[in-house]
């Protein structure tokens, strides 16, 4: 049995219905939340094929003459993490780089 007989005493009782604050502020971050998710996979999407791309291949080399190779594998490293892994050099073709990668 509950410790509680009646409400007819209770001044406030907060019931999360879909009318509280709580519940629409809920929503509206699962909304933003979810958004958020699809916007940083479809551009993360991208960026994991950039490397696949002449244009991209071009810039890295224009970024690593342009700062004297002391940029290294930066940009590299996120665009084929698997090439870096096998070994693979940061300039090669796609063509002679390792499925996966």
């Amino acid at each position: 049995m509950s410790p509680i007989d009646s409400w007819d005493e209770a001044t406030y009782v907060f019931t999360g219905g879909p009318d509280s604050f709580l519940t629409v502020l809920s929503v509206v971050v699962a909304v933003v939340m979810f958004v958020g998710f699809i916007a940083v996979m479809v551009r993360h999407e991208k960026h994991a094929y950039a490397q696949m791309s002449p244009v991209f291949n071009a810039f890295h080399g224009t970024i690593l003459q342009i700062t004297n190779g002391t940029n290294g594998d930066f940009c590299i490293r996120c665009h084929t993490p698997v090439g870096m892994n096998l070994g693979e050099p940061e300039f090669m073709t796609n063509m002679d780089r390792h499925p996966t990668s």
